[in-house]
């Protein structure tokens, strides 16, 4: 117990403030009913005027990824909740998968295009660890035999292919393209 206040003592105000998020978040996802609408902190809201305009909505949003982020110096990823069972009144509380509606690939699309619409370079370099995390989640699963179970647009190969060949043509990166086509070659033929 020493060794854990220790740690906490030496955390940044930045530190204590997502230990927060991610305790409230941990408690919400115990709920059998909704979440309260205070679960998250003030640090998870929107700083924005009901004036913004599109683009000082996507800089908030931006700017909040940023701020929530799990990184080291080559990965960056988020905690997630998503709704769970039947009713979905109930959360699971895990890492963001590399699905584009929900996971890290939107992410990276949003962030890399952001980045590109603001000229903000922190955003492309966040959205650059964050791809380099999806290659690394793909290739621990080729070699370990596991298969592409979803051809789906928006949690499948086909979220992944899009994404990688937007940043691909974004950022100049023809190695995104390989690993598009790589990805593309499990799409298994229709057969109607």
């Amino acid at each position: 117990m020493d060794l854990v206040r220790e740690n906490i003592g030496r955390m940044s105000e930045h530190g204590l403030a997502g230990q927060e998020t991610f305790i409230r978040a941990a408690f919400a996802s115990l709920d059998e009913g909704i979440p309260s609408a205070d679960f998250a902190s003030a640090s998870c809201r929107l700083p924005v005027s009901n004036s913004a305009g599109p683009i000082d909505l996507a800089i908030a949003v931006g700017d909040l990824l940023c701020k929530h982020v799990l990184e080291d110096e080559r990965y960056a990823s988020w905690i997630g909740t998503t709704p769970q069972g039947a009713d979905g009144r109930s959360t699971a509380f895990h890492p963001l998968q590399i699905d584009l509606y929900n996971g890290l690939s939107g992410c990276s699309l949003f962030l890399g295009y952001l980045a590109k619409v603001t000229g903000n370079g922190s955003y492309e370099r966040m959205a650059k660890k964050v791809v380099a995390l999806i290659k690394r989640h793909l290739n621990r699963g080729r070699a370990g035999g596991a298969p592409f179970s979803c051809l789906g647009a928006f949690s499948g190969l086909g979220g992944l292919i899009y994404a990688l060949t937007h940043l691909a043509v974004l950022w100049s990166d023809a190695s995104l393209i390989d690993d598009a086509q790589t990805l593309a070659a499990h799409v298994s033929p229709f057969s109607g």
